[in-house]
C-alpha cells in the first residue's frame, strides 16, 4: 500500500522539483564587477557630472560625479535594467540602459539626447502650474 502511494506521489514531487529550478532560472542575475559610465557632449569628456543609477525597482543604487576625463566606475552590478540621471550644467538628462554579462562600459553622449523628450513631464507639470497661476490672478483682478 505504502509503495503504491510513494510511485503517485514520485510524479508530483518531480514537478514540484521542475517548477522551482525552472523558477529559478528565469530569476537569477548574474553580477558584473566592474562598469565603467563615460558621458561625453560634442565628443569631449564630461568633468564633475552628477551622475545617479537607478535599479528597475526606481531605487538609486549609486550617485556620484565624473571625474577629469568624464568617467565614474560602478562595482558589483547585478544584470538587469536601469535609469541612469546625469546632471551637467543645470539640466538633467535621463538614460535608459540594459546591463547584462558583457557589459564594461555604458557611453552616454549629452550632445545626442533630446532634452525636451526626456522632460516632457516636467515642462508640462511647469506649464501647468503657469497657467493655473494666470487664471488665479486673472480672476483675482476682475474681483477687486
Amino acid at each position: 500500500m505504502r509503495l503504491r502511494s510513494l510511485a503517485r506521489a514520485i510524479p508530483v514531487i518531480v514537478i514540484i522539483v521542475a517548477i522551482v529550478i525552472g523558477v529559478g532560472a528565469v530569476y537569477a542575475q548574474s553580477i558584473v564587477s566592474e562598469v565603467t559610465i563615460t558621458v561625453e557632449k560634442d565628443g569631449k569628456a564630461v568633468t564633475n557630472a552628477y551622475v545617479e543609477v537607478y535599479d528597475a525597482n526606481d531605487t538609486r543604487i549609486f550617485s556620484g560625479y565624473t571625474d577629469t576625463n568624464g568617467k565614474i566606475t560602478l562595482s558589483n552590478v547585478t544584470t538587469g535594467d536601469y535609469k541612469i540621471k546625469v546632471v551637467h550644467e543645470d539640466r538633467l538628462y535621463i538614460f535608459n540602459v540594459k546591463i547584462d554579462e558583457n557589459t564594461t562600459e555604458i557611453k552616454l553622449d549629452l550632445s545626442e539626447f533630446n532634452w525636451l523628450k526626456s522632460n516632457w513631464k516636467l515642462l508640462a507639470i511647469g506649464a501647468g502650474a503657469g497657467i493655473l497661476v494666470i487664471l488665479l490672478l486673472g480672476v483675482g483682478r476682475r474681483i477687486i
